[in-house]
C-alpha cells in the first residue's frame, strides 16, 4: 500500500484567507498568524513547534504579481524564496512535472506598478509577500520541513488601493470600518477595491485547488 501523504499545518496571514480555504473544504488545521514575520513567528513557536513537529508547514494566501509569467486569480507553489538583490533564502523541492515560482519576501508593501517591475528587475521574483522570507528563515532555524502555496491577487500591472494596508488588523482581521472611510475619503478607489476583492476570491479557490 502506498505511503499516507505527511500531516500539514496551514498558516494564513489572513483571516479571511483562512476562511476561503474552510469553505473550500480544506480540512488540515489552518492558524491565523496575522501579516508580516513577527507576527508568524509568534504563532510557530506557540501553537506548532511543540504540537506538530513532524507536519509540513504550509504558507498559503495571496501575493502580488511581479511578472507577466503569473496571472491573477491563479495560484503557485514557490520553489525559491529571496531577497530584494535576488539572494536565496531558502529552496522547496516540488513534485516532479510542478512548476515552482520563485518569490521575493519584502517587509514594506508593493503596491504601483512601477514598484512591482523595479522589485522584479533586482530579485528575478515572479511573486511578492511580506511573510516569506521570515517563514522560511524560521522553519530552517526550527528544523521544519515548509512549502508555500500563494494566489496572485494583483498582477505586475495591477496598483493597489492607497491604504489598503490599514483594512487589516495586527490578527490579520478585517477592518471594516477603516474601508468604509478609506472610500468615504477616496469615493474613486471603490472600483479598484471591488476588482481586489474579486480578484483575491479567485486566488483563494485556486489556493484551494492547489492544497488539494
Amino acid at each position: 500500500m502506498p505511503e499516507p501523504p505527511p500531516a500539514r499545518v496551514i498558516l494564513c496571514p489572513l483571516q479571511i484567507e483562512a476562511d476561503s480555504l474552510r469553505r473550500a473544504g480544506v480540512t488540515d488545521p489552518i492558524h491565523v498568524t496575522g501579516p508580516g514575520g513577527e507576527a508568524l513567528r509568534q504563532v510557530l513557536d506557540r501553537e506548532i513547534t511543540a504540537s506538530s513537529p513532524s507536519a509540513v508547514i504550509v504558507l498559503a494566501g495571496v501575493a502580488g504579481g511581479l511578472s507577466s509569467q503569473v496571472a491573477s486569480g491563479a495560484a503557485y507553489a514557490v520553489s525559491r524564496v529571496v531577497n530584494r538583490s535576488g539572494e536565496v533564502v531558502g529552496e522547496h523541492e516540488l513534485a516532479q512535472g510542478t512548476p515552482g515560482r520563485v518569490l521575493c519576501g519584502v517587509d514594506a508593501p508593493v503596491t504601483t506598478p512601477e514598484a512591482k517591475q523595479a522589485l522584479h528587475q533586482s530579485s528575478g521574483a515572479d511573486l511578492v509577500d511580506m511573510e516569506a522570507h521570515h517563514f522560511v528563515e524560521h522553519c530552517r532555524r526550527k528544523g521544519l520541513p515548509w512549502a508555500i502555496v500563494r494566489g496572485v491577487s494583483d498582477g505586475a500591472e495591477d496598483a493597489l488601493p492607497q491604504g489598503c494596508l490599514d483594512f487589516i488588523d495586527g490578527r490579520g482581521r478585517p477592518r471594516y470600518a477603516a474601508v468604509m472611510r478609506s472610500l468615504a475619503c477616496r469615493p474613486w478607489q471603490f472600483p479598484a477595491v471591488i476588482r481586489l476583492a474579486r480578484r483575491t476570491k479567485r486566488a483563494m479557490a485556486a489556493v484551494a485547488d492547489a492544497l488539494g
